[in-house]
């Protein structure tokens, strides 16, 4: 029988060594101009997402590092294309990516404004 670990998070998803959950952020569904883009190209920019927030670090993040480059909450860029999509019970998509797929933590205020 499968052990259920103790904690799982609202999203049903636990990032396990060093895997990280991220959120990505949400990609524009219509150009500008006010044009209504196809669901082929939102998911192509979805795929695409570059930037997300940190929903939870596996056991093993940055371990091996002196410091951690982020933590729950911050918001991030990540590699392109970088780790798995996965769906969370909460019928939000997820990216699970390596910790060392973070490249920086960007400024929550500047996020907030839409600056960044």
């Amino acid at each position: 029988m499968t052990k259920i670990p103790d904690a799982f998070n609202d999203v049903g998803i636990v990032p396990k060594g060093f895997r990280v959950l991220v959120l990505p952020m949400e990609t524009e569904t219509k150009t500008e101009g006010g044009l209504i883009l196809v669901e082929e190209t939102v998911k192509k920019e979805k795929a695409a997402n570059i930037r997300g927030q940190v929903i939870a670090l596996g056991s093993d993040c940055y371990a091996d590092k002196r410091s951690a480059y982020c933590e729950e909450g911050d918001f991030v860029l990540f590699a392109k294309y970088a780790g798995l999509l996965y769906t969370g019970a909460d019928g939000q998509e997820y990216r699970v990516i390596n910790d060392e797929d973070i490249v920086a933590v960007l400024n929550p205020q500047l996020v907030a404004e839409g600056k960044v």
